[in-house]
């Protein structure tokens, strides 16, 4: 299944050219990845979201174009998936979230369902690898600074041959490629579409938590771009807001205790665009801040 948010429908009459056969993959760092394509037609079927909620059954296509109403973020996109997995999914079948902008080997999902039943795991990720620059870790995981709510990625930067040397610890799988179980979902809920982009993977594990361990698998790799969903691989305007207002939005749910230090750590951002020179977008953000109702989410 294939969601797609954008505001134009040129994206799924693109998708539906692809399946039809009318478009052909071009360029990629991956050919042994990507090549042979399947064969083309694909039995494909192309629905609204309302329209995929009221479809009871939709296992006899290759693939499903869904498309969405508006683009409400990151969660809403994936919730349209994951609403019908609730109601209509056996406890034992397996998802695998997955960004747009990424290449996986032919033999990831087999080794990630191998590997996920072994354990009673949570919500779980892989190794994500640059995809410029492959044999670089972009990051096995998030971790959170309780302080001041910042997120950093786990052995960013290391190479791949440096993987094994010992596990690292991980608050959350990154967002771009996640898995978990049916069980798990029912258990702990859709995600929460309120962040529209960053921290609902967090906030998903954290709902969690009690119950379920999160990880990563050291040979799952996805190649993956990013940055590429919301626009340019340098940081948007709207990734640094949603980026600063989250901190504050997830400090609030379930960080309340570091709530004064998560505000200074994200007013010190703030002036450090203004020590770049960045005034316009310093003082936008000063001002979506100071929009946030400290006691409401």
């Amino acid at each position: 299944m294939v969601v797609d948010n954008s505001p134009s429908f040129d994206s799924i009459k693109n998708l539906e050219s692809w399946a039809e056969g009318n478009v052909k993959v071009e360029r990629t760092n991956f050919s042994s990845l990507v090549f042979p394509e399947n064969n083309k037609p694909l039995k494909y079927l192309s629905i609204s979201d309302t329209e995929y909620w009221q479809k009871s059954q939709n296992d006899d296509y290759d693939v499903i174009f869904v498309k969405a109403g508006k683009n409400e973020g990151f969660a809403a996109a994936n919730n349209v998936v994951l609403k019908t997995k609730l109601d209509r999914s056996g406890q034992e079948e397996l998802l695998f979230l997955l960004n747009n902008d990424t290449v996986i080997p032919p033999d990831l999902i087999t080794k990630l369902a191998s590997k996920y039943v072994e354990h009673d795991y949570g919500v779980v990720g892989c190794v994500l690898l640059e995809y410029s620059k492959p044999d670089i870790v972009q990051s096995v995981g998030g971790l959170y600074n309780k302080y001041f709510g910042i997120t950093t990625q786990a052995l960013e930067g290391i190479k791949i041959n440096e993987l094994g040397l010992e596990k690292a610890h991980i608050d959350y799988p990154v967002g771009a490629a996640m898995f978990l179980s049916i069980k798990v979902l029912k258990q702990i809920g859709l995600l929460e579409e309120k962040y529209f982009l960053y921290y609902e993977e967090l906030d998903w594990v954290q709902r969690g938590k009690v119950t379920y361990s999160t990880t990563y698998f050291e040979d799952c790799f996805v190649y993956h771009k990013g940055g590429v969903s919301i626009g340019s691989n340098h940081k948007s305007f709207i990734a640094d807001k949603y980026s600063l207002i989250n901190r504050i939005n997830f400090a609030k749910k379930y960080n309340r205790t570091y709530l004064t230090t998560t505000y200074l750590g994200v007013f010190f951002s703030i002036f450090k665009r203004f020590l770049f020179l960045k005034f316009k977008r310093g003082a936008s953000l000063f001002y979506e801040v100071l929009k946030i109702n400290p006691n409401k989410f």
